[in-house]
This record gives C-alpha cells, sequence and structure tokens, in this order.
C-alpha cells in the first residue's frame, strides 16, 4: 500500500477524526471527572463539619453531568 492509501483507509476507518485530539478529550474528560468528585467530597465534609448536615446536591449535580 501506498502512503495515500493506507491515509485514506485510516481517515474512513476513524471517520475523519483527529486521533491525537480524541486522545485529549478523553482525558480532559477523566480528569474533569476526578476534580468533581473531589469538589463533592470537600463539600460534603465541609458541610458535615460546619453545620452538622450532610448536603446531597453537590452528588446530585456531579450524577447528572456524568450521564450526558
Amino acid at each position: 500500500m501506498k502512503k495515500d492509501e493506507i491515509l485514506n483507509a485510516s481517515r474512513k476507518e476513524h471517520r475523519n477524526k483527529d486521533l491525537a485530539e480524541m486522545e485529549v478529550v478523553y482525558q480532559a474528560g477523566s480528569h474533569a471527572s476526578r476534580v468533581g468528585a473531589l469538589v463533592c467530597c470537600l463539600l460534603s465534609l465541609l458541610s458535615s463539619m460546619l453545620a452538622h448536615t450532610m448536603i446531597y446536591s453537590p452528588w446530585v449535580l456531579s450524577r447528572r453531568k456524568n450521564r450526558n
């Protein structure tokens, strides 16, 4: 196979998506979900310590964002 044939086959297989961009988007989503979970933990811990109550709204919002 020639270079052009290989490139065309690769583009067809990946539907003209850039593999590097796909990897960056995947890693960004992974990091964002970890940061979101950490923020939920910190908010829950802080509210538990300061107000002696547990708030669940950060967990609800976090779960909703991960579904979409």
